[in-house]
């Protein structure tokens, strides 16, 4: 089965980022969206402009898909174009490439992620170049949806050997509400907990994360006194929160991965 066969493929096929850091993550969640919207368009009714099904998945299997950090400009050896000017991402049909720029895919909705997706892809095959007239329609034909949520762990790590977590907390992240959620973690042999306070929406996670003692007798988060406050107000996410991050301070790591459910 076809969408069984591409599904297999994602899980083997490798990635490339040609600058910046998230190259992989990015390049697997760009494929991942062409594979939903393949899978969306080949239930019945829902390819009313009759797209080739069977090219648009060659081109999933075969394109080779990058991320970089520099400005895609319509002229490429133009690096210094207008913020404004450059594009998100750039097809390129002979090489069979896609371009992802990194900063600008990050501060994307999913919807827009989306339309992009197609756009590219499209170019690919030869069915839209320049203006989005078949991607934005096909975008609300689709109705697509990956599910309403995400899942994120946090994990605060001892940065030395042998590694140690100091304390983990799961959050879920809502598409459609922003939410404040408090939750601690005990560090082992000690009356401190790490506290993670997040604020969560679809396109940001951000939040406080600090060491402090909490009276653990109660069912709610109750900070009795705050020893160090490592990370505070900071967005770890400026986009759909997925994938997976690293902040450091001081001999400590929080890592960050979110994923849909």
């Amino acid at each position: 089965m076809k969408i069984l066969i591409l599904a297999i493929f994602l899980t083997t096929y490798t990635f490339a980022g040609r600058d910046g850091n998230g190259g992989n993550e990015i390049a697997l969640r760009f494929t991942q969206i062409a594979a939903n919207s393949l899978k969306f368009l080949s239930s019945p009714g829902k390819n009313p402009t009759n797209i080739d099904l069977e090219k648009l998945e060659e081109a999933i299997q075969k394109t080779q898909v990058y991320v970089v950090g520099y400005k895609l400009c319509a002229d490429d050896s133009d690096k210094e174009c207008p913020d404004e000017a450059g594009y998100v991402a750039k097809n390129y049909p002979l090489k069979g490439e896609i371009l992802i720029n990194e900063g600008k895919w990050q501060k994307l909705s999913l919807e827009d992620k989306i339309r992009i997706v197609l756009h590219e892809y499209f170019g690919i095959i030869g069915l839209e170049e320049g203006k989005y007239n078949l991607s934005s329609n096909i975008i609300i034909a689709l109705e697509h949806k990956e599910g309403e949520q995400y899942a994120c762990q946090l994990s605060l790590i001892k940065n030395s050997y042998p590694t140690r977590v100091l304390g983990s907390e799961g959050f879920i992240v809502h598409n459609s509400s922003v939410k404040s959620m408090g939750k601690s973690s005990q560090i082992e042999k000690s009356k401190y907990d790490v506290v993670f306070r997040m604020v969560t929406a679809k396109n940001y996670l951000r939040g406080t994360v600090e060491i402090s003692e909490v009276d653990r007798d109660l069912p709610f988060l109750y900070v009795k006194n705050k020893k160090e406050i490592l990370f505070e107000n900071v967005t770890f996410f400026n986009g759909e929160p997925i994938g997976v991050k690293v902040f450091k301070k001081d001999d400590k790591l929080l890592q960050i991965s979110c994923v849909h459910i």
